[in-house]
């Protein structure tokens, strides 16, 4: 057999529970193709699971040193706009071998409970089905576990932010805010540092200081507006209705408005007059798509789907004044359009987030 054939048959005996062959091919791959990271992967499951300390911290070491070749590599070659996203990859991963060489040298890895790794992504996996589940304050004390453990994954960060949002916490709102803006500023630091070269990635590279520049400015923007908010709110300068000009404004020009406040980064003002226009009922679609954009965009799914509910039943309501009208080629076609759009927009519902 050749190392891939032996590989492949190691990985038939490992899943038929016949481990014993499956680690003697594995150890023959090793041997023989000292690069072969499959083999020595595959190695490391099987003895860190029979608690096999010696095998493992060898296996862990060989992997390592693969590891570390891999990344000089990665620091010798042309510098394009891949070369930091593949360096910083190949560090983690060094990094990562290295916590878990430390951990099998205290035994921690060999323990039944789970690493600090493996807490931090459970945490994570759990703090989203409360999310999405709408139990937000189960998912704001998981999250911010994480977060005071430096965690510096922006989803993180917006689902925080979205949940204080939709709780009115101004206060903790902002906090966030402020810790994603650290992020996204050293995002932009990176992006501007890169080297820069001509031709088609030379384009891509511009666009992306510029999407990243747009990021730092938006955050910055919204922090802004929360502090007037928070100003005026312990000013009880609070407004209790509708704005008086927005209820006079006419559909379009509602739509008009939220756009360029949205534009402008100012996302609560967006939102309610995206409401307003679906509370008046004066809105055919435009608004339930906008406004259920922007809750994607929050990463809150809760408030997108009861907009996408509204949307349905609006198109309901419109498919029934069709079906009322002349049953010729032309409304035919318009009842089918309307199913399908109704059909689409259930199955956004339903789609797992």
């Amino acid at each position: 057999m050749n190392y891939k054939e032996r590989n492949k048959q190691a990985y038939e005996f490992f899943k038929a529970g016949e481990i014993d062959k499956a680690v003697e091919l594995y150890e023959i791959n090793v041997q023989l193709h000292e690069d072969c990271i499959a083999s020595l992967g595959g190695l490391y499951k099987i003895y860190r699971k029979r608690i096999d300390k010696e095998n493992t911290k060898r296996v862990l070491k060989l992997i390592l040193v693969l590891r570390e070749a891999e990344l000089k590599i990665t620091e010798s070659a042309p510098k394009d706009k891949l070369y930091l996203i593949n360096l910083e990859k190949s560090k983690s991963i060094v990094d990562f071998i290295q916590r878990l060489i430390l951990e099998a040298e205290n035994g921690r890895l060999f323990l039944n409970e789970p690493t600090e790794i493996q807490k931090y992504k459970e945490r994570n996996k759990l703090a989203h089905e409360f999310f999405t589940a709408g139990e937000f304050d189960k998912a704001i004390e998981l999250y911010e576990i994480n977060v005071q453990l430096m965690d510096d994954k922006e989803a993180i960060y917006k689902r925080l932010h979205t949940i204080y949002r939709n709780k009115g916490d101004k206060e903790n709102q902002k906090r966030i805010l402020k810790l994603l803006l650290v992020i996204h500023e050293k995002n932009l630091k990176a992006v501007e540092n890169a080297p820069q070269v001509k031709g088609e990635i030379g384009k891509r590279y511009m666009f992306n200081v510029e999407k990243q520049r747009k990021v730092v400015d938006f955050v910055r923007t919204s922090i802004s507006q929360l502090d007037s908010v928070i100003s005026q709110t312990n000013s009880k300068k609070t407004i209790s209705a509708p704005n008086p000009l927005f209820v006079s404004m006419t559909n379009a020009e509602r739509n008009k408005q939220a756009q360029e406040f949205y534009s402008m980064g100012d996302i609560d003002k967006a939102i309610e007059l995206y409401m307003l226009n679906i509370e008046l009922r004066t809105d055919t679609g435009a608004s339930y798509i906008s406004l259920s954009r922007i809750y994607v965009e929050l990463e809150d799914y809760v408030n997108r789907n009861k907009i996408l509910k509204l949307f349905v039943e609006l198109l309901e309501d419109q498919l029934k004044t069709l079906e009322q009208g002349p049953k010729d080629k032309a409304n035919l076609l318009k009842i089918k359009q309307q199913k399908g759009g109704i059909e689409y927009a259930r199955n956004m519902i339903s789609k797992d987030k």
